[in-house]
């Protein structure tokens, strides 16, 4: 869930929000408040020696803009999400988790260098209910469904730097550095009458880094010409005597925006520790 609304806070823009296709036509990024809605999907084929899965990842992340000084911009976020996971060709086991988030971004940390590097921080909290089905040889079916419903609170921090450099008047080298570090701890809990579980503290840790090419084009689309009129036909000219004339109207220009993005490197690792 982390990556995902990691995603979603809009990283590596010197703008303080969400893209523009999530506000209104009457917000400009730098002083409203922003939100995004997101969603993922995941999925694995069972194998000889895999389990398949079935997983899926939705939220929403809001965020206000908080003025600290001339040379500091900051976000303060709100995040909630909710995630399945079914394990199991027969769904055999299944984890439904809610998440709730806190916390702040700090944008735009190192303009003179040509990076946008930004850095987060949250607090969070974090529920799951799952169920699995467990072998039991005095059960009519020969199994029955365990559950447990437990919870856990979280500290996440990141940070991430992205760079860009034109090539040519239309071409941009563009890469990126992130990493982030997770800490949650998680209470004691119990699977129906069979099985308990003690405290434990997870850790984990990410990193990544992208490399790649981005082409952008601006074509005008012309929306309006000039366009003759008091036009008469040959007989009628001759008749009238009248000069043809005609209605100039300055044309209209819309620029259209081309960006194509070729991605050379993409490497991200994660390290956990219970």
């Amino acid at each position: 869930m982390n990556s995902s609304m990691i995603g979603s806070l809009s990283l590596g823009s010197s703008n303080s929000a969400a893209p523009v296709e999530a506000m209104s036509f009457a917000q400009t990024p730098q002083n409203n408040a922003w939100f995004n809605i997101y969603g993922d999907t995941s999925d694995r084929s069972a194998s000889t020696t895999k389990l398949a899965f079935d997983g899926s990842n939705r939220g929403l992340t809001i965020g206000t803009p908080v003025a600290i000084s001339d040379t500091l911009n900051l976000d303060l976020v709100f995040n909630a999400s909710n995630a399945n996971l079914d394990i199991g060709s027969a769904k055999e086991q299944q984890i439904t988790a809610k998440s709730y988030n806190v916390g702040a971004v700090l944008r735009d940390l190192a303009p003179s260098t040509g990076w946008a590097v930004d850095a987060f921080g949250f607090v969070g909290r974090n529920s799951y209910d799952g169920k699995r089905k467990v072998m039991n040889n005095q059960e009519a079916t020969g199994s029955e469904t365990v559950t447990a419903a437990y919870s856990g609170s979280e500290v996440l921090v990141g940070v991430d730097a992205q760079y860009s450099n034109p090539v040519t008047d239309t071409l941009n080298f563009i890469g990126g550095v992130n990493a982030s570090l997770s800490n949650e701890k998680i209470g004691a809990y119990s699977e129906s009458k069979y099985y308990s579980w003690d405290a434990r503290t997870m850790t984990q840790a990410s990193g990544g880094i992208t490399a790649g090419l981005e082409h952008q084009q601006r074509r005008p689309n012309n929306l309006c010409k000039p366009w003759p009129t008091g036009q008469f036909t040959a007989a009628a000219a001759r008749q009238r005597p009248t000069p043809t004339t005609a209605l100039r109207v300055p044309s209209l220009t819309a620029q259209w925006d081309t960006t194509i993005a070729l991605s050379l490197l993409a490497l991200t690792t994660q390290v956990a520790r219970a």
